[in-house]
């Protein structure tokens, strides 16, 4: 079905132009789209789910609420403040302006995601990053709050190199409120628990529940590939793209979950992961 596309993505882009027009900040005009979009997905997760054995509001929603509003909330908030602040300090004219607003938008999804997807191959490969990064895939259900359950650093350091890159550019206003608006959409719609539509040609061009729930499969195989956030041209590059044959009906989570339980305990896991990695060297 389309017409949930069409809802999420009206509201995305709505959400982030009623920001601006009220004279607010790209970030806080980012998160006011975050938050309708969510709103709009916990409501069609009640009509259109996918599994209806899985629970938006189930065991782990106190840490789920924790994550969504001091991993999700603050990291994109906080990623796209900063790409603000530091943007005008490495500020290069180079953004073809006199393209049509299309290929615009097309150029700047190529150029957002090139270092999103790095990153995210790095919290993949390097231990230390995916003890962090394991918090985001330790769930076996797809829901709504599973799309917010990542810590700050993570979401923070993504939203970063998505919006930064296109400030340095100078690239429009436009272009750069309506890739955040495309990848908000793209974020939340991935782990969503409703039936929205995933053919093959279009989960080969743009981030799907198809290929990404593929991402968090349990089969490392699987894991590791489609690492695309918005667009998977980087992964058909790099050759880590699987074509998702049977959606949804992939085993998810974690082989061995050393994610600590508790939100706080969550919330300071990067203190952890230091403190091991200080051990590990005086042992060493």
């Amino acid at each position: 079905m389309i017409v949930p596309w069409l809802v999420v993505l009206g509201v995305a882009f709505g959400g982030v132009l009623m920001g601006r027009n009220w004279g607010l900040s790209l970030s806080i005009s980012v998160l006011i789209s975050t938050v309708l979009v969510g709103l709009v997905l916990l409501c069609l997760e009640r009509v259109m789910a996918v599994r209806k054995d899985w629970q938006t509001f189930g065991p782990d929603l106190r840490e789920d609420l924790a994550h969504l509003l001091f991993g999700f909330g603050l990291g994109s908030f906080g990623g796209t403040a900063l790409a603000e602040w530091a943007g005008p300090y490495f500020s290069a004219p180079l953004w073809p302006r006199n393209l049509p607003f299309v290929a615009q938008m097309i150029l700047a999804l190529i150029v957002a995601e090139f270092g999103v997807y790095w990153q995210h191959r790095a919290m993949h490969r390097i231990p230390s990053l995916w003890r962090l990064h394991m918090l985001h895939h330790h769930s076996r259900e797809m829901t709504f709050f599973k799309t917010t359950r990542i810590h700050a650093l993570d979401i923070g350091s993504a939203t970063f190199l998505t919006v930064f890159p296109l400030l340095v550019l100078q690239a429009t206003e436009g272009v750069v409120v309506s890739t955040i608006a495309f990848g908000n959409v793209i974020a939340q719609v991935q782990h969503a628990n409703v039936r929205f539509a995933s053919p093959r040609w279009l989960s080969g061009l743009i981030g799907t529940p198809a290929n990404h729930w593929l991402h968090h499969s349990l089969d490392l195989v699987e894991g590791n590939s489609n690492f695309g956030m918005n667009i998977m041209v980087w992964d058909r590059v790099f050759g880590t793209y699987i074509v998702p044959v049977a959606a949804h009906h992939q085993v998810l989570g974690v082989e061995q979950d050393s994610v600590p339980r508790g939100a706080v305990a969550q919330v300071m896991l990067p203190i952890a992961i230091i403190r091991n990695w200080i051990s590990a060297r005086r042992v060493t």
